[in-house]
């Protein structure tokens, strides 16, 4: 049998004019030749313009010519490429052998797989993800060159990545709303009942079973409030703050939760860090970034807390889904533990998630701390290494606005109770009875309401006689908490109106403003927080 004729190899200035030639049909000598030439042209410049990587390679697989964008994208010259094998530009883990034979069988098969997406790992040690579109040069109808075109996709599967888990957080944290609401409203019966029974006269067994289920229901309550947080529908009073001032606060309060074992480091932004942000809540973020931390180095190490100043480009806002540009403070929070590994990093601010032994945690702290910071538009960058440690970055935008320090009514003075009327309006009727009780408990008259149509035939007929109104906000009957109130406000637009819910602010509406110092008591809460914010009211003068 007589073997096929070796083709010669095409040198790297005929491989252009190679696809040209056999591209054109032949219209006689002159015809062909200026067609040829000015083929040849506009194959340069596309050749040499393109934004995508492009690279001609022969049937054992060397490389014939490569544009400048092919260069950029591997990181080598044209003159290290030009005349070895493909395979140069991978990592020494690449299979190159294996990837060699199957190109040459491409060839032998005529068989290509025109369009795929890959990974690689690259020979400087960066893993990218190619878009790679073949297709085969032929002449006499068998493939002679195969020419490839690249894209980097690394950044943009890294963004759609994220954009995913965005969604993907989203649609939880409107679970976990929904979640907290019920559980807020039965907790809010069981507490309410539990803290009327310790008040009574009860032997010690039966008190003791009292604050039990009371010290239960509190921890349940905590959950549900991060559960809230989450879902960023947590009650929001943002104020410009220093997070300098927030930190310095509590630095000796961080130092008592990690222990002796791991050295605090505390670093401060040289000017002031201000930020319009919840006090409490960015506590809770350093505290529970903290925790994650003290946790992740149960043998000790080292924490650093550093506060600056990013100017964030448009440029830098392709490496985040939820970045964008402009001036912000940013919190970063290091460890020396372990680190996360790649497959949780995706998964560590879903809330119930954790890698700790049952018992250990409840996997929401990482899940406050997100819902927290997207409650403050802002966002969380990670770095992680396997025994080496994590950083979370946590970016806030940035105000010039002077920072205030927030007022303060004095809560601990004991709640007096009144004479005034009240009414109710609450749909669970367990819930709207504690309420109905604890308030009669403190002299109140009280009048109950079912649902929005009937406070407002109650309302229609004793408004004068009506001091406050106790509403929730989610309820049936087609008038909601809030539509309820601009009804009453219709009559007397300076009635006194305390809100509660279990579903978190949003329920009212993002531009209704809401103070839980003068008009709103979130569920889960204690029968004596009710009569205080109450009187409170009663007393204040209207707004």
């Amino acid at each position: 049998m007589s073997q096929p004729e070796p083709q010669p190899k095409l040198k790297k200035e005929s491989a252009t004019v190679f696809i040209l030639r056999e591209s054109i049909a032949p219209e006689g000598a002159g015809a062909g030749a200026l067609a040829l030439r000015a083929s040849e042209n506009l194959f340069r410049s596309v050749w040499e313009n393109s934004v995508d990587g492009m690279r001609l390679t022969d049937e054992a697989g060397d490389i014939l010519a490569v544009n400048q964008a092919f260069c950029k994208l591997v990181g080598l010259p044209s003159a290290q490429l030009e005349g070895h094998p493909f395979t140069i530009i991978y990592g020494p883990e690449a299979n190159k052998e294996i990837m060699l034979q199957n190109h040459r069988r491409h060839f032998t098969e005529a068989s290509l797989q025109h369009r795929r997406e890959k990974n690689f790992p690259l020979h400087d040690g960066r893993a990218v993800r190619f878009e790679i579109t073949d297709s085969f040069v032929e002449s006499s109808g068998k493939p002679r060159l195969l020419l490839s075109l690249f894209r980097d996709i690394t950044l943009q599967n890294r963004l759609e990545e994220q954009l995913r888990q965005s969604q993907k957080m989203e649609a939880i944290g409107q679970l976990a709303g929904g979640i907290a609401h019920d559980f807020n409203n039965i907790l809010t019966v069981i507490l309410g009942h539990a803290s009327l029974l310790a008040m009574s006269d009860l032997d010690e067994d039966s008190m003791q079973s009292a604050r039990q289920i009371k010290s239960a229901s509190e921890r349940a309550a905590g959950l549900t409030s991060q559960l809230l947080a989450f879902g960023r529908k947590q009650i929001f009073n943002p104020r410009p703050v220093d997070l300098n001032r927030i930190l310095g606060k509590m630095s000796d309060m961080v130092g008592r939760l990690v222990g002796e074992d791991i050295d605090l480091q505390l670093n401060f932004s040289g000017e002031p860090a201000l930020v319009e942000a919840d006090t409490s809540m960015m506590e809770q973020v350093v505290l529970n970034l903290s925790v994650n931390s003290r946790d992740a180095m149960p043998k000790g190490g080292q924490m650093k807390i550093r506060i600056d100043h990013r100017e964030i480009k448009e440029t830098q806002t392709r490496l985040h889904a939820e970045s964008r540009a402009g001036r912000f403070v940013c919190l970063s929070h290091t460890d020396t533990g372990g680190g996360i590994p790649p497959e949780n990093l995706s998964r560590i601010f879903e809330p119930f998630f954790t890698t700790k032994e049952l018992g250990k945690g409840t996997g929401l702290g990482l899940a406050t701390v997100y819902g927290i910071v997207k409650q403050h538009r802002g966002w969380i960058d990670i770095e992680s290494e396997i025994g080496k440690g994590t950083t979370f970055h946590v970016y806030l935008p940035a105000t010039a606005t002077p920072a205030v320090e927030p007022a303060h009514f004095d809560t601990q003075f004991r709640a007096r109770g009144g004479h005034e009327t009240i009414l109710v309006v609450e749909d669970e009727r367990d819930l709207r009875e504690m309420v109905a009780r604890t308030l009669n408990r403190h002299g109140y008259r009280v009048f109950q309401a079912i649902d929005g149509p009937s406070a407002l035939d109650i309302w229609t007929k004793y408004q004068d006689q009506i001091s406050l109104v106790f509403s929730d906000v989610v309820m049936p009957g087609g008038l909601n908490g809030r539509e309820l109130a601009e009804r009453i406000w219709q009559d007397k637009p300076k009635q006194k109106i305390i809100f509660s819910t279990g579903y978190g602010t949003d329920a009212l509406g993002k531009d209704f403003k809401l103070d839980p110092q003068y008009n709103y008591l979130p569920k889960p809460y204690l029968p004596q927080q009710l009569a205080l914010l109450i009187r409170h009211n009663l007393d204040t003068e209207a707004l």
